[in-house]
């Protein structure tokens, strides 16, 4: 393939060694991407497209004001998840030579993106997406027009949406929720987050969108084990294939382990909602699974007592149980 995708990654605070090198390791192979760090933190590995841009948080802070005309304070860099439609714009000077950037987050594994994306689907579509009910956080391509990058300020009030504290879901569906629903393609909708704006804009016929269920989320109530080999992700018993798996809901739960080899990461390994396993785990991992969400549920139970104890004393929860058993959030 003649294209490459500049893939925008700002991150600011410590990695997460627990997988940070799962995802790494993924885009090795995965040519058709050249991952650029926006961060203030050194990659202790070598990867031809992997590159790291350093820029502190106060510079990426003016560079937002000088870039969006938003003045903000981030004080919780999560935030930037809100300003990925606005990657085109605010790093534009670093993706001048790339026809297509794209955002993304770093706890997934790629499989063989390229068996997912022909040339043919980046040259005819604007905004490439895997998800069939709304524009997919995790990663979604982008066609590096002016037109695209500035498809957010089409958002209603996107500016005060960017200036507040929280995140708001702008790159996703909105605080609301919004789901495309094609059932009903003529109703009104909203554009407060980036996946109505980018509808709306398709309804319209002005931009060409791609939407495809190329990716898992939520192992955890199909019971599904997926197998990584060499570069490939893919359901161990329907051998169905994905582009990546985000475990955005696993690691939530308490018993979803990441792996202890993770500076030797084999090429093929095992993924199931009680986490990773290798060769030799998974040889015995009704055992080890059963163990996990026994470890898990006593772990939550106790959090929660904790939790309880807390705040009749009047101090502050970090982080909190969800109803659901095993599963829990932070504050």
């Amino acid at each position: 393939m003649s294209y490459k995708v500049a893939l925008l990654i700002p991150y600011y605070g410590n990695w997460p060694n627990d997988y940070f090198n799962l995802f790494l390791d993924s885009c090795k192979n995965n040519k058709l991407l050249d991952i650029h760090f926006i961060t203030d933190q050194n990659i202790n590995r070598t990867i031809d497209n992997v590159k790291s841009i350093y820029m502190s948080i106060n510079t990426i802070e003016s560079l937002i004001s000088d870039k969006l005309n938003i003045n903000i304070c981030l004080n919780n860099p999560y935030k930037l998840c809100d300003f990925k439609p606005t990657y085109g714009v605010l790093f534009g000077d670093y993706i001048k030579d790339y026809k297509y950037w794209a955002y993304g987050d770093i706890d997934l594994i790629f499989g063989n993106i390229s068996k997912f994306i022909s040339e043919k689907i980046l040259l005819d579509n604007d905004i490439i997406t895997f998800r069939t009910d709304h524009i997919h956080g995790p990663f979604t391509i982008i066609k590096n027009i002016s037109s695209n990058n500035e498809l957010y300020k089409s958002g209603v009030n996107y500016k005060e949406i960017l200036k507040n504290d929280l995140y708001m879901s702008f790159d996703e569906f909105g605080s609301q929720g919004f789901k495309i629903n094609k059932d009903h393609p003529d109703e009104n909708i909203l554009e407060d987050n980036f996946s109505a704006i980018c509808y709306n804009a398709f309804r319209r016929n002005e931009l060409s969108l791609y939407m495809e269920d190329f990716s898992i989320e939520k192992i955890i109530d199909s019971k599904n084990v997926l197998i990584y080999n060499e570069g490939e992700i893919y359901d161990i018993e329907t051998k169905k294939e994905y582009m990546f798996y985000h475990w955005v809901w696993e690691k939530r739960s308490l018993w979803f382990k990441y792996p202890t080899w993770i500076d030797n990461i084999p090429k093929r390994y095992y993924i199931a909602d009680t986490g990773f396993y290798n060769e030799s785990q998974y040889r015995f991992y009704f055992f080890i699974s059963i163990k996990r969400k026994i470890v898990g549920t006593i772990n939550w139970c106790f959090l929660k007592t904790i939790n309880y104890i807390k705040r009749l004393i009047g101090k502050n929860v970090t982080i909190d149980t969800y109803p659901r058993v095993g599963f829990v959030k932070y504050i």
